[in-house]
């Protein structure tokens, strides 16, 4: 049987933070200082007591609801804005099914979570970027999304 000192002398040394930063690609480093700095806008936005837009959607993109926050950010009221398709507001999500297997489509949440701004459109046809965050409300498949939109 080996005794202790034994055992530790085959165990590796903890590599130190700065040794495992120096192993990273530049892609992971570059995807790390985009998650660095989404965090702090955030932060700096909460701090600011800036409030989000929220809305709730179909599975298809039809909007059912959106909080007082969202008819200011889009410059319309809620009648305007329910029943509309969310790509009125937000062009690129014409490009995405929103839902694939009753979850969140991949590549859609993929691009939410690292940051990607994606450009809003309000009542006057103003172009502003946005960050978008979205949720399955309804795990069946069939039901509902709920979406915070953010100008960037």
């Amino acid at each position: 049987m080996k005794n202790i000192e034994t055992i530790a002398a085959t165990v590796p040394p903890r590599i130190g933070d700065d040794a495992a930063l120096a192993f990273q690609s530049p892609r992971n480093a570059a995807i790390i200082d985009t998650a660095a700095r989404s965090g702090a806008n955030v932060k700096a936005r909460a701090d600011a007591g800036e409030e989000s837009a929220r809305l709730t959607l179909d599975n298809h993109g039809l909007i059912h609801d959106c909080s007082r926050s969202c008819e200011a950010l889009f410059k319309t009221s809620r009648s305007a804005l329910c029943q509309r398709h969310i790509s009125d507001l937000v062009p690129q999500l014409a490009d995405f099914e929103l839902l694939q297997d009753g979850q969140i489509n991949p590549q859609l949440r993929y691009l939410c979570r690292i940051g990607q701004q994606f450009q809003a459109v309000n009542h006057d046809g103003e172009r502003f970027a946005t960050e978008l965050f979205f949720n399955v409300l309804d795990n069946s498949g069939h039901g509902q999304l709920s979406l915070i939109v953010r100008a960037a």
